[in-house]
């Protein structure tokens, strides 16, 4: 329920801000060192909630409903994933920003994304609950 409350939170946020630009949901990162058995590792690989091409560079995107220190950590790994992810290759020279999008605030969570560079959108549609 949790994940699914996420993804309509992410589409909603897409949809108010970036629904002309090229994007992806529930994106797998990196590569399993033998891509031909690629479908046996997809639990080890990592999933970004979005990749979003916007005004010459990349966005990753992380949505949490609670706990959202916990993403920090998971967006610096997209990061560094991403330059190694074959479907994106035409963008590895392009700067990447990492997003993380929670309805409410934390402070500490705000404090920590502000010395590592992550943009920390708490936002929520007018109608959320």
């Amino acid at each position: 329920m949790v994940q699914q409350k996420e993804s309509i939170l992410l589409n909603r946020w897409i949809s108010e801000f970036h629904r002309d630009k090229l994007y992806w949901t529930r994106v797998r990162l990196g590569i399993a060192d033998n891509p031909s058995e690629a479908k046996y590792y997809q639990v080890a690989l990592k999933w970004a909630d979005a990749v979003i091409v916007s005004h010459g560079e990349i966005l990753i995107v992380e949505t949490k409903l609670t706990n959202p220190s916990h993403a920090i950590g998971q967006l610096e790994i997209y990061k560094k994933l991403f330059y190694v992810t074959p479907r994106f290759k035409t963008y590895w020279n392009w700067p990447v920003k990492l997003i993380l999008i929670c309805p409410q605030l934390d402070f500490t969570t705000a404090e920590v994304c502000s010395e590592k560079g992550i943009i920390y959108d708490v936002w929520k549609p007018k109608d959320w609950e």
